[in-house]
């Protein structure tokens, strides 16, 4: 099974999102349905033979390139497919694709450089805004669940008045409740000074070299650094109880087009999910972590007790919830990240593929 890591220069995409008017289309894959059946195989011209049943042809190996903001604890499922050859039986070569950012990724796959994406929800909400089709066919983290880390002269939370704060984007993913939080607490976007800092692995360098005066980090990122003496000033479900934070999304024309390979992908994505949550998985699933982001077994396993035993943080079989679009869609409004009227839900999201995925 091959693995690679890249980076998608930042520009560039960002220029490919606002050249497209719509998403290009992948060329279609020319390989067969697994549901589809061999011929069977003539009877030789001798003795008469017992009739040959029909087997399966197993599809060709496909690459996927799969886009992820960064190497983080959120895309552990996906960790957990891969290492635990979940995707490989399926067929399936699976290259994670670094993009820094949902805004980034969401350019890349656009452009057509990545197959499947995982974004944040409102990133695929405000590519629709712009007429790009592009479509959330999975759940993948379906809460927002992120602590906010600050200096450690910082008492409180309205102590953050003028101070600057860093997040992977400017809009779309975490800084939408990172300043819904804010808000919460009585902050409005004046202020503060809001700065792009990169993905979480990023802001702990920020933190801890005090670039920045705070951030929000999800586990274990946050654990690194309390535990190296910034403070814990609260958690983002204070203020974003209902939240859906990111689904696996892709160009609508590109799941037209490869509907067998996107079902069988989706299959294969559900079957990883269900293996993180199984308790037997336990020992295996805290190794995966701490090897993926080079971590000490404490720190990894905290994260799975809060994330997997505690909170339950991603999809169960890759379904997303209609409380937490619901919550997002307000978000988007009420921050003016989007206006009204936002596209209707069927039109960036379609969980059918997912629904076919879960027939036997």
């Amino acid at each position: 099974m091959k693995i690679s890591l890249a980076l998608v220069t930042t520009s560039l995409l960002l220029a490919v999102l606002l050249a497209c008017g719509a998403p290009r289309a992948a060329a279609p894959t020319s390989a067969p349905s697994p549901l589809a059946a061999a011929s069977p195989a003539p009877a030789s011209s001798g003795a008469a033979t017992a009739p040959v049943a029909s087997a399966p042809t197993p599809a060709a190996r496909q690459t996927i390139n799969l886009g992820v903001v960064n190497l983080s604890a959120i895309f552990w499922p996906l960790y957990a497919g891969l290492d635990e050859g979940i995707f490989d039986r399926a067929g399936f070569d699976v290259e994670l694709v670094v993009t820094r950012s949902s805004p980034d990724g969401m350019a890349a796959m656009l452009g057509g450089s990545l197959e499947l994406n995982v974004v944040s929800a409102d990133t695929i909400v405000l590519a629709q805004t712009r007429g790009a089709d592009a479509i959330g066919v999975a759940g993948l983290a379906n809460k927002a669940s992120y602590s906010l880390i600050v200096q450690p002269e910082i008492q409180q939370i309205t102590d953050l008045r003028g101070k600057t704060l860093g997040a992977s984007a400017l809009r779309a993913g975490e800084v939408v409740f990172l300043k819904e939080l804010l808000k919460y607490h009585g902050l409005t976007e004046n202020d503060y000074n809001l700065v792009v800092a990169g993905p979480s692995r990023n802001r702990v360098s920020a933190m801890t070299t005090h670039q920045i005066d705070g951030t929000i980090m999800p586990p274990p990122d946050s654990y690194l650094l309390e535990d190296a003496g910034l403070r814990h000033l609260g958690e983002v479900s204070e203020a974003v109880p209902e939240f859906q934070f990111q689904l696996l999304a892709v160009t609508r024309s590109w799941a037209q087009a490869n509907e067998d390979t996107l079902i069988r992908f989706l299959r294969a994505y559900s079957e990883s999910l269900r293996w993180l949550y199984d308790p037997a998985n336990k020992e295996r699933a805290i190794a995966i972590l701490a090897q993926r982001m080079n971590l000490d077994d404490d720190h990894a396993r905290r994260t799975y007790t809060a994330w997997v035993e505690q909170e339950q943080f991603w999809s169960k079989r890759g379904e997303f919830t209609q409380p937490g679009l619901d919550a997002m869609e307000q978000i988007l409004i009420s921050s003016g990240e989007a206006t009204p009227p936002l596209p209707p839900r069927d039109r960036y999201t379609d969980s059918h593929y997912l629904e076919r995925a879960m027939v036997p």
